[in-house]
């Protein structure tokens, strides 16, 4: 859409050709200056909208200083195009020198800006969109300033530069095109390209933030944002290339993408980084380099910027009377260097925002007689980015003490509608370790006092920990009270919960029921501690047949012995899932889940009888069997331990004593049982990736299978540390 009124009043469009044009029309439009350095022409405040093909500015063949500023520029019809050859640009250089255009808006039009063959020519603190084809077309040219400037929304490419060289393109915002956003083709060498943002240019494919053709660049400080779909990326150079990816100081450019090829969306401008995460040293640079393209090998950036904007550093609060003085040290580095501080302050529920130039700010607090404590935190902001805050810092009244309890007495918070609620994940529920914290800057020492719910306080002295046993379980309240030495005082408190802890075994094993396949789900769940039966225990089971598309729910309870079983019928070939929760709720109503997620596939094996399942704690892939053999990989989160069962039917074996399991190649023992008509052998390991192997003597089989190979579908149970054959799992409840 044009941002100039159809309807409303238009200049004519200018064409200039040669010195003495340029200087017969300044002198007939009443254009001030005379050509000369220290007074160029200037021509500003100009409104144009032209028919295609005439661009609304045309400049040949001057070497007079000239500037054009705060123009607008827009098309009579925002979708005539050029004819043919003929493009239709909305300003067209050619042969020009010493000219600026600055604080142009074009709307419109083929091209918003064409240059050719120019010199010591910048373009600044312009905004061009929507052009039907590049945003800015430059070719043949030398000794450029590109700057500040906006370029988006165009149909093609952002800035597109040909054959340029020694010129400096920088904090330009070329983002949201559709072609590439600096696309510097046709060998472009010796140029200094700094603090640009180039992001969500290009669709699926093709959305690179940067192409470069040509040697003896330097590039450093950019975000460069690839679509992060097929054949996309933040940059991509020519063949043969050699440029420099830092600055003089070590600083490079941001890399990532921002479409995310599993949901099929579009991330931020900031997208989703894919240099190197490493950074040891903690300088905000990774540790190790970037290669730009497999096309030249040799172009990378070895100083990688792990984010595209650092916070402030180091940020620290002075308490003077009513006076809070901050201080903080800038970024490690910026990818704008034009930027301000934004300070927030929170005084306790009225958080408040104050924009600073510096690196210092004062906070006078209006009500010095009652604060005690206010958090700050500064963002840095640049010209198209925000940092996230820095560290905290706290400046707190003198006159007031502070008391905080610092350990998580074995709970985790969690919130309900706007309620917080402390939950016990303690090892011993009944022994709970409370610290707490004080502060006051007019005491060397204060003393504590404690309570639990609505009991007495209990004079602490100067000490900072009380263990409490034998709680009873349900809510609990602990409050510590800190008092200076001037006899002022603070309380802090912290609402927790005391839970049983519950174990619980779990069993899954197909049967046969009337000629129909069905798997029953049984346990039985325990008091750990006392190790007496958990009865009337509500649990659901939910179950799938279509790998989570539709869910069916049912509820049992555990009986006086603490068991529990249920039967369902199984779909062969189908990924069954069986979810476990219970319907357990504390004194604040808090829902909690304590198991879940255990998956099973039924199969009939050609030529033999039975049902065979396989359940592990570990993820299961490459799965394949034969007569004779099965093999498949196991994987989980290292640092825990795996544990997986071969189910076989009675009925397809003559026994199991025959059978051997390989782990990475090596023997690995198991255990046998047995469960009804099935042979259950057992293995564990540590967790990371390995390839396990069950072979089966032949004189064990019934019935005769196929020799080749055959893809399995997988079944897996998700956990950390499972016993051998019975897996157990950690639950607690409030006792009723």
């Amino acid at each position: 859409m044009s941002v100039l009124a159809a309807d409303g009043p238009s200049d004519p469009p200018i064409s200039i050709d040669g010195n003495v044009d340029l200087a017969a029309q300044a002198a007939l439009n009443g254009w001030e200056g005379d050509g000369s350095k220290n007074k160029p022409y200037v021509i500003s405040g100009l409104s144009i909208k032209t028919d295609s093909p005439q661009p609304a500015i045309i400049v040949n063949n001057t070497t007079a200083h000239l500037i054009i500023a705060d123009c607008l520029i827009a098309p009579n019809d925002p979708s005539a195009t050029g004819d043919g050859y003929f493009y239709y640009p909305g300003i067209r250089f050619f042969n020009v020198t010493n000219t600026r255009i600055s604080g142009l808006t074009a709307t419109g039009f083929d091209h918003s800006i064409v240059l050719d063959s120019c010199r010591d020519v910048t373009i600044d603190n312009s905004t061009m969109s929507e052009a039907h084809m590049q945003g800015f077309l430059v070719s043949s040219s030398t000794h450029l300033t590109i700057e500040n400037n906006t370029i988006c929304g165009m149909h093609g490419n952002g800035l597109s530069l040909q054959s340029t060289d020694l010129s400096l393109i920088q904090l330009n915002n070329v983002s949201f095109n559709k072609g590439i956003g600096l696309d510097l083709d046709f060998v472009n060498s010796n140029n200094v390209i700094r603090w640009n943002l180039a992001s969500t240019n290009g669709g699926y494919s093709y959305g690179h933030g940067m192409y470069l053709a040509g040697n003896g660049n330097v590039i450093y400080g950019n975000v460069f944002i690839g679509a992060g779909g097929k054949n996309s990326a933040p940059v991509r150079v020519g063949v043969y290339v050699t440029n420099t990816w830092s600055s003089p100081e070590g600083v490079g450019n941001y890399y990532g993408i921002n479409y995310d090829s599993k949901t099929g969306l579009f991330g931020n401008l900031t997208g989703r980084p894919v240099a190197s995460l490493t950074d040891a040293d903690s300088n905000g640079i990774a540790d190790g380099a970037y290669v730009i393209s497999s096309d030249a090998p040799n172009d990378a950036d070895h100083n990688p910027l792990m984010s595209p904007a650092f916070p402030p550093r180091d940020l620290r609060a002075a308490v003077s009377g009513d006076m809070v003085t901050l201080t903080w040290s800038e970024p490690l580095y910026t990818t704008c260097p034009i930027g301000h501080y934004v300070v927030s302050i929170d005084n306790g529920g009225r958080v408040s925002q104050h924009a600073v130039s510096g690196t210092s700010f004062v906070d006078q607090v209006e009500d010095p007689d009652s604060w005690t404590a206010i958090t700050y935190t500064v963002r840095w902001v640049g010209k198209f980015l925000s940092s996230g805050p820095s560290n905290e810092a706290i400046g707190r009244n003198p006159d007031r003490p502070a008391v905080e309890i610092v350990s998580d007495m074995g709970v985790g918070k969690t919130t309900l509608g706007g309620i917080t609620i402390w939950s016990n994940r303690s090892l011993d529920p009944r022994s709970v370790l409370v610290a707490w914290a004080g502060f006051d800057s007019n005491s060397d020492e204060m003393n504590y006092f404690l309570k639990v719910d609505n009991g007495p306080w209990m004079e602490m002295g100067h000490a900072t920990n009380r263990t409490f046993s034998g709680l009873a379980e349900g809510g609990h309240i602990i409050t510590v009270r800190a008092i200076d030495d001037d006899g002022n005082q603070i309380e802090d408190s912290k609402t927790f919960s005391v839970y049983q802890y519950i174990e619980m075994s779990l069993f899954c094993s197909p049967f046969l029921d009337d000629g129909k396949e069905r798997l029953r789900v049984r346990g039985t769940a325990w008091d750990t501690v006392a190790g007496d039966p958990m009865a009337g225990l509500p649990i659901v089971l939910s179950y799938t047949v279509d790998g989570g598309q539709s869910w069916t729910f049912r509820t049992v309870t555990t009986g006086p012995d603490g068991s529990f079983q249920s039967d369902f019928g199984l779909e062969k070939g189908a990924i069954m899932g069986v979810t476990l929760v219970t319907e357990t709720f504390d004194q604040n109503w808090a829902y909690h889940t304590f198991f879940e997620n255990v998956t099973y596939v039924a199969m009939t094996l050609q030529d033999r009888d039975g049902i065979f399942l396989t359940q592990s704690t570990s993820m299961l892939s490459e799965f394949t069997y034969s007569s004779t053999m099965l093999r498949f990989t196991v994987d989980g989160d290292s640092g825990t331990s795996g544990s997986t069962s071969i189910i076989i039917p009675k009925s397809a074996v003559n026994g199991v004593d025959g059978i051997r399991m390989t782990l990475d190649g090596e023997p690995v023992d198991h255990s046998v049982s047995e469960e009804g008509d099935y042979w259950i052998l057992t293995f564990n390991y540590s967790h990371s990736a390995h390839q396990v192997v069950v072979e089966i003597p032949s004189n064990r089989i019934f019935g005769i299978l196929p020799p080749d190979l055959v893809p399995l579908i997988v079944l897996a149970m998700v956990g950390a540390v499972v016993a051998a054959g019975v897996g157990v799992f950690l639950f607690r409840r409030k006792r009723a």
